[in-house]
C-alpha cells in the first residue's frame, strides 16, 4: 500500500518536475535534451553477452567506481558492462574515462513500467549500485525476477539512517532486496542491520574511493603549468556550490592582503554555474580567466587573480598545483562535503568545512592521522588557511600524513571483487 502511494506521487509530482527540470536546464545546456528516451527505459544494447549493470549517479560516484569497472573488464571479458548515470556530468565523465569499453544509458525513472521495460531490454545478470542510491520501485522490480543486486561502497550516514528509519515501513522491503551490501565501515554496516538487512548479507569492505590511480602524465602536466603561473602561492577551492563562492571570496580577500600575487583556482561543482560565478568574482573586483581559454598545456602566462575552471576531469592536476586545497560542499549544511582523496593522493594539504557527513568515515581516518584541518566557521577557515601559507613545515607534514593515510586504506577493491565472484561463479 505504501509503495503504491509512493508510485502515485512519482507519477503526479516527480516525473513532471523531473521533465520540467530537464527542459529548464536545457535552455542553458542542450545536452539535457539528450537521452530522455533512455530515462523512460527505451534502450537498445547488443544481446550477444550477459550484462553487468552498474549504476553511478553522478561524477563523484563514476570516478570512485572506476577501479572496480576496470577490474571487472579484465576479470569478466565474457560480460558486457552497462553503466548508467543520473546526471549529464556523470555521463560525460563516464564516457571520457571508459570510451567504447562500456555501454551507456541514463538511469530509468523509478516507475515500475519503465523499469520493467528497461530490464526486459537489458536482462542483467548482476546489478551493482554505487553508494547510496535506493529507489523503491527499482528494488521491488529487481527482486521479482530474483536478479542479484549488490550495493557497492555502501555509505549510510547517521542523518540518512534516521530518515530511512522514520519511514521504515516503506524502505525496509527495499533494503532487504539487496543480495549483498559492501559497507564502507562498521558504523555503516550496523546501520544497515538496524534497517532490517540480514547480517549475513552485510560485509565491511572499506572505501573503494581509496583505490583510484593518478594519470601517468600528471607530473609532466604539473611541471608545464608551473611554467606559466607566476605566483608562488596557489589556493584551490574544489567543487564549490551556490553560496559557497560568496563565503570563500571573504577568505580570498584576507589571503590577498597577505599575498598580493596569490592565484585562486576556483572549481565550481556544476559547470552550468560558471557564468554566474565569474560574474560574482568580477563584481567583487577580481580579474578572472577561464581554464578553457588556454590550451591543454598553456603557452602564455596566467596573469589574473582567479583561474575559474570550466572543464571536467582535471581536479588531480589542480590539486597537485595548489599549495593548499579547500574541499567544498562542506560550507553548506545540506551537501555533506565532497571526496578529499584526490587531494590526498597528490599530497596537497587539505582543509574542509563543518559539514562532512557524507564522508564521515574518511574524515575520521584523516583526523586520526593528523592529515586534514576541519574548520567550524568562516573565521576559523580564514585564520587556518593563513596559518598554512605561513608555515611550510605544517603544510609538508599534512601532505605527508595525507599520502600515508591514503596508501594504507586501499584494501577495498579485492574485497569487492571477491563478493562479486560469489554471485557470478
Amino acid at each position: 500500500m505504501f509503495r503504491w502511494f509512493y508510485t502515485f506521487l512519482v507519477y503526479v509530482i516527480f516525473l513532471p518536475l523531473a521533465l520540467l527540470k530537464l527542459f529548464w536546464r536545457s535552455k542553458k545546456n542542450k545536452a539535457y535534451r539528450q537521452g530522455i528516451a533512455e530515462r523512460f527505459g527505451f534502450i537498445s544494447i547488443p544481446s550477444d553477452l550477459p550484462v553487468i549493470w552498474v549504476h553511478a549517479v553522478s561524477v563523484g560516484e563514476t570516478i570512485a567506481i572506476r577501479p572496480l569497472i576496470d577490474a571487472l573488464l579484465q576479470k569478466y571479458p565474457n560480460y558486457r558492462i552497462l553503466l548508467t548515470n543520473g546526471t549529464i556530468t556523470g555521463r560525460h565523465r563516464a564516457e571520457a574515462l571508459f570510451g567504447n569499453r562500456l555501454l551507456y544509458s541514463y538511469a530509468p525513472y523509478d516507475v515500475p513500467q519503465i523499469i520493467k521495460r528497461f530490464l526486459f531490454r537489458v536482462k542483467p545478470a548482476l546489478v551493482l549500485i554505487m553508494e547510496t542510491e535506493l529507489w523503491l520501485n527499482w528494488m521491488y522490480v529487481l527482486k521479482s525476477p530474483h536478479i542479484p543486486v549488490m550495493l557497492v561502497n555502501g555509505r549510510l550516514s547517521e542523518r540518512s539512517y534516521h530518515s530511512y528509519q522514520r519511514f521504515a515501513c516503506l524502505f525496509k522491503p527495499a533494503w532487504q532486496a539487496f543480495t549483498l551490501i559492501a559497507a564502507q565501515g562498521e558504523p555503516d554496516a550496523k546501520r544497515y542491520a538496524l534497517l532490517g538487512v540480514e547480517s549475513a548479507r552485510i560485509h565491511v569492505t572499506g572505501n573503494l574511493k581509496y583505490n583510484f590511480t593518478l594519470a601517468p602524465n600528471l607530473t609532466a602536466e604539473v611541471a608545464a603549468w608551473r611554467q606559466v603561473i607566476v605566483t608562488s602561492q596557489i589556493w584551490l577551492a574544489a567543487s564549490t556550490h551556490e553560496t559557497e563562492e560568496q563565503k570563500l571570496l571573504i577568505v580570498f580577500k584576507a589571503l590577498k592582503e597577505q599575498y598580493p600575487e596569490m592565484l585562486w583556482i576556483l572549481v565550481p561543482r556544476h559547470p552550468e554555474r560558471i557564468a554566474e560565478v565569474k560574474k560574482l568574482c568580477i563584481s567583487e573586483g577580481w580579474s578572472v580567466v577561464l581554464r578553457s581559454e588556454y590550451a591543454a598545456t598553456p603557452q602564455q602566462t596566467i596573469a589574473a587573480d582567479i583561474l575559474l575552471v570550466d572543464t571536467m576531469g582535471e581536479l588531480p592536476l589542480f590539486y597537485a598545483l595548489a599549495d593548499v586545497a579547500f574541499v567544498a560542499g562542506s560550507l553548506v549544511s545540506n551537501k555533506g562535503g565532497h571526496n578529499i582523496l584526490e587531494a590526498a593522493a597528490v599530497g596537497t594539504p587539505i582543509m574542509v568545512g563543518p559539514s562532512m557527513f557524507n564522508f564521515a568515515t574518511i574524515l575520521s581516518a584523516f583526523k586520526d592521522a593528523n592529515a586534514i584541518i576541519q574548520c567550524q566557521d568562516l573565521a576559523s577557515l580564514t585564520q587556518q588557511t593563513l596559518n598554512l601559507f605561513k608555515d611550510k613545515v605544517l603544510r609538508e607534514q599534512l601532505s605527508a600524513n595525507a599520502k600515508v593515510c591514503f596508501e594504507q586504506n586501499q584494501e577495498s577493491l579485492p574485497k569487492h571483487l571477491a563478493l562479486i565472484e560469489t554471485i557470478l561463479k
